[in-house]
């Protein structure tokens, strides 16, 4: 009967003869109302409300005849009852009576038959909070050196200012399997198997989630980014092949390796001398190219360098003259190419990191291994159609800072990499100058997450959107950046890219 009942906003009306087995008719219902007519006697309905059953049900309301015996001429009155839920630190609940329906009307005719619960609080409860290192939003800190750890970040201060507002307590315990699972799915895990009442830890707002654990009102806004290395270090290819286009390297080519031809057909009237003694045709490429090397290493009795023909020595000799104007050109303009200050622009689009012919690195769990396969975009698909998947940020930065041939950039969390750039590198090297796109090449909203169908959701909900609208969310953002972006030396940093958005 469970399965076939669909989540959707209405209200309930049950006529229950044992009211302790509602929930297994319709599950848990935070938000909808639940109206029971019970049969059950006086102390199964107050047994009921102080139970574990009735908190699944916020606006919920009891109708139950009254147990007091009525004279002959008077109609048995029903009693209205509700429940005060969070009435202690162990979270209990308690029964409460509402007003009684006697003689055609109500003891109390202007009663908010649905009052509304929670509304000082949670008076001291625990509520056990899964989370993990996932900086600036959540900060795992050894403050001593000896291993003491201590929670820090944008949502620890947030579920800390939460626990001021509704007084409750929290139990902060680090999520397990992070390593094989990755951040996100076991932070989700702990609260989707009721092992923690709260999940926080940078969580995106994903589809796969919503069947899994309530999702609170997205607090922040972080976008996937690619972070490479800054304009200041250029590839060794680029800067070998730089100074000509790749027209003038293709003609060139083609010019030493037809250049084998002419030369033959001058000394021997032939290329059949070519086809009967191939090896002489590498002899033949070597000398051509050591033309451009102005390394004349060949000088046997069959090389050209020894022809009596003066078509094959006037060929020669152009050939020397054109590499020599080659050679020129191409000193020229490799000198110019590496001094002149004019940098190139930083990459920041996709279409830039396709023409760089980058390598694209990103974790290998948590999502990021497959939120983008099936993307529609043709850019997206060609780019990451080869992805070298890496286990932590770290690994992904140091591929960047080490790539040698061809350039790498790491496909990673804009918030993340931001902290991890400002708090651990400097600008003293070249190789350690990182760049983060300022293009948002997927955009995610951050929230906190609940157990599903729990009665707390809704008020803590509520305590986060306010928080956002006011500016405190902001303010914390500002605070955890001023405090914990310090470089090495434990001066602040310059003001940079904003990690938080709202």
């Amino acid at each position: 009967m469970l399965n076939s009942i669909e989540n959707k906003c209405v209200s309930y009306i049950l006529f229950m003869q044992d009211v302790m087995k509602c929930r297994d008719l319709i599950g848990a219902q935070p938000f909808n109302k639940v109206i029971i007519v019970a049969r059950s006697s006086q102390w199964r309905v107050y047994e009921f409300l102080e139970s574990d059953i009735a908190q699944s049900f916020v606006n919920l309301l009891v109708i139950a005849k009254s147990d007091k015996l009525a004279s002959p001429l008077e109609e048995m009155p029903y009693i209205l009852y509700t429940h005060e839920l969070y009435m202690d630190g162990l979270g209990s609940s308690a029964a409460q009576v509402l007003t009684s329906w006697k003689n055609g009307t109500l003891t109390r005719p202007k009663l908010n038959l649905f009052p509304r619960k929670m509304s000082q609080g949670f008076a001291g409860h625990r509520f056990i909070v899964a989370l993990a290192h996932q900086p600036p939003y959540v900060i795992k800190r050894d403050t001593d050196g000896e291993g003491n750890m201590k929670w820090e970040g944008v949502e620890v201060r947030l579920i800390r200012l939460l626990a001021q507002k509704y007084n409750f307590t929290t139990d902060l315990r680090e999520a397990h399997n992070t390593e094989t699972l990755g951040i996100g799915k076991a932070v989700t895990q702990e609260v989707e198997t009721r092992k923690a009442d709260i999940g926080i830890g940078g969580l995106y707002v994903v589809a796969e989630k919503i069947n899994k654990v309530d999702v609170s009102y997205g607090h922040s806004q972080d976008c996937a980014a690619f972070i490479s290395l800054t304009s200041t270090a250029l590839p060794r290819w680029r800067a070998i092949m730089g100074p000509f286009q790749w027209s003038v390297w293709l003609t060139l080519t083609l010019t030493y390796l037809f250049a084998i031809f002419p030369l033959s057909f001058s000394d021997r009237h032939s290329l059949r001398y070519l086809i009967e003694t191939p090896e002489e045709a590498e002899n033949m490429f070597w000398y051509v190219f050591g033309t451009f090397t102005n390394c004349f290493s060949f000088s046997g009795s069959k090389s050209w360098g020894k022809s009596e023909k003066i078509t094959t020595r006037l060929l020669i000799g152009f050939y020397w003259i054109f590499t020599i104007i080659i050679t020129a050109c191409y000193t020229g303009s490799i000198i110019a190419f590496v001094t002149i200050p004019v940098f190139p622009e930083t990459v920041d689009t996709v279409k830039q990191l396709l023409s760089g012919h980058y390598q694209i690195g990103t974790l290998d769990k948590g999502g990021w291994e497959y939120w983008f396969e099936n993307s529609s975009d043709p850019y997206t698909t060609k780019l990451l159609r080869q992805v070298d998947y890496v286990p932590t940020v770290a690994d992904g930065i140091k591929n960047i800072t080490s790539a040698f041939f061809w350039s790498y950039a790491f496909l990673g969390s804009r918030a993340e990499l931001d902290y991890v750039v400002r708090t651990n590198y400097t600008t003293t090297s070249k190789r350690a100058v990182l760049h983060i796109s300022s293009e948002c090449f997927v955009p995610f909203g951050v929230a906190v997450n609940f157990g599903i169908n729990t009665v707390y959701t809704q008020v803590l909900d509520k305590g986060i959107i306010r928080a956002v609208e006011s500016g405190f969310l902001k303010k914390i953002g500002s605070d955890v950046e001023w405090e914990m972006m310090r470089t090495a030396t434990g001066k602040f940093l310059q003001v940079s890219l904003r990690f938080l958005q709202i």
